[in-house]
């Protein structure tokens, strides 16, 4: 769902931008005055496992893939606002090393996959939690259904962006908005296995660390059977598997904005992915090292170190020291004179 930079106009840039340039200062805050030191790893492995699992495009319907979004998988983990920041990281990450998603749309992207799917993630989460019964299960049904649905408002939202905000038009709403919903619809599928798969494996091992850990019974929160550096190198460990080693076995098909593109605005063409090509335009941002991940597994090792460094960097940045106590003169002894 990395919107390029031709699919939205400068209005429609500029909104979004200062949207989630607000949205990512207020993250920055509330993790300056609520980070603890524990969750300083989680930030950094949870954005390079969720960079590390986009690289991996997985086959939807015939001729379209779809990949992790991970803002509802980092909002249950982390909260929303360390949520929307690991999210927020990926993808300047992603469009400046590797020019996915264009620099001109990086608000419109970090609107839609770290304030929408993140922040909006977690309080559907929250929602649906308080409704159901508190415990094990129920979590994990509220899981599903959060990463589920937060990827298909996402995609709604992109196509209005691309619609009445950018290349397409607001005459070619009605065509777009339902693909792009159908196709999601489908995505949001894949999301769903993954980040409840993880979420579980979080779960079972230190549910102690989950943001919203409090959605569980008492004695399933003090389960805990593996250390909290166990569960960091497990993390990293499996980031580089998926970046490295994984990556290279991803879809080559269209995702799902450029299906829809292609589906609904190339129908005509002689040769469609000419057409997409076309409509993304040349990119604002041409220094980028490995431009559309050309060397996947150097792409996905550089990648995920990059957000390991910023993802942990920002915490450590940000974190609040504690102020030190004021130490108080001596009183002077009596004197025995």
């Amino acid at each position: 769902m990395h919107i390029p930079d031709g699919f939205i106009n400068l209005p429609t840039a500029a909104a979004t931008s200062v949207a989630s340039a607000g949205g990512v200062a207020y993250a920055l805050r509330v993790a300056r005055t609520r980070l603890l030191d524990r969750q300083i790893p989680l930030v950094g492995v949870t954005a390079a496992f969720v960079f590390a699992v986009q690289m991996i495009n997985f086959p939807v319907l015939p001729g379209v893939s779809g990949h992790l979004i991970g803002g509802a998988l980092a909002a249950i983990l982390l909260g929303p606002w360390l949520g929307c920041l690991v999210l927020a990281t990926v993808l300047m990450v992603q469009a400046i090393g590797f020019a996915d998603g264009g620099i001109t749309a990086l608000g419109a992207n970090i609107s839609l996959m770290a304030l929408i799917t993140a922040a909006g993630g977690h309080y559907l989460f929250r929602a649906l939690t308080a409704v159901l019964p508190r415990g094990h299960r129920s979590f994990i049904a509220a899981t599903a259904i959060t990463a589920w649905t937060t990827v298909f408002v996402a995609s709604g939202l992109a196509a209005l962006y691309i619609t009445y905000g950018g290349f397409a038009g607001a005459q070619q709403a009605a065509v777009i908005i339902p693909v792009m919903l159908a196709i999601h619809a489908a995505i949001g599928v894949g999301e769903a296995f993954i980040t409840t798969a993880v979420v579980m494996a979080v779960l079972s091992a230190r549910p102690d660390l989950v943001a919203n850990a409090d959605r569980l019974q008492p004695a399933e929160r003090r389960r805990t059977r593996t250390s909290s550096r166990a569960l960091v190198a497990g993390g990293i460990v499996a980031a580089f598997i998926a970046a490295v080693g994984l990556s290279s076995f991803a879809s080559s098909q269209p995702d799902g904005l450029e299906a829809t593109v292609m589906r609904t605005q190339c129908t005509a063409a002689a040769d469609p992915a000419a057409c997409l090509e076309a409509a993304a335009s040349d990119p604002v941002f041409t220094a980028s090292p490995l431009p559309d991940y050309s060397v996947p597994w150097v792409a996905g090792f550089v990648g995920v170190v990059a957000c390991l460094a910023v993802g942990a960097g920002w915490m450590r940045t940000v974190r609040r020291r504690p102020q030190p106590t004021p130490v108080r003169p001596r009183e002077r002894e009596p004197s025995l004179r």
